[in-house]
């Protein structure tokens, strides 16, 4: 019986291990996200041309198992650089930020018309990497997904430890 304390001590442990994990993961995307949003506040800019505008759209599966729609803007751009020019279809630094409100997309795309100029900030180091925006796209997401995961991880570690602590008091 003993052994089996450990064993499911154990397990506890390794689920604690791994939410703990992909959460500390998750906080260091978002970090990195950060800081590279500050960089391209700095990074200069030159003036584009929207060639597409558009909602995207793919389903997802929600936490009930049901199928829902996700919409995320899309909008491609070109520029020029040095005389060398550019594609490129990034809003902002981070993943791309998906609702599922069709509404709130398009008028994320309303901003960008069709021929209509842009403001076009590149890395100076790499032209090929810009961006529209100089922000964390999904930056609240992925900062409270990343709490959410650290924090059941710690959950179950203190779970576990208590059992631990409960089932040895009790022998």
């Amino acid at each position: 019986m003993e052994n089996a304390g450990w064993l499911g001590f154990l397990c506890v442990g390794g689920l604690a291990l791994i939410f703990g994990a992909v959460g500390v993961g998750v906080l260091i995307l978002y970090r990195r996200g950060k800081q590279k949003a500050q960089e391209s506040s700095a990074w200069p800019s030159v003036t584009g041309k929207v060639l597409e505008a558009e909602v995207s759209s793919h389903t997802e599966t929600d936490s009930e198992g049901e199928s829902v729609e996700a919409y995320a803007p899309r909008v491609v751009y070109e520029y020029v650089v040095n005389g060398v020019a550019y594609r490129g279809d990034r809003l902002a630094i981070g993943p791309v930020a998906t609702s599922r409100s069709r509404r709130s997309a398009e008028q994320e795309v309303a901003r960008y018309p069709v021929g209509g100029e842009v403001q076009v900030f590149y890395n100076p180091q790499n032209p090929a990497e810009a961006v529209l925006q100089t922000r964390l796209q999904a930056g609240k997401a992925m900062l409270i997904l990343g709490i959410i995961f650290l924090g059941l991880g710690v959950l179950i570690a203190c779970g576990g430890g208590l059992a631990l602590i409960v089932s040895l008091l009790a022998q």
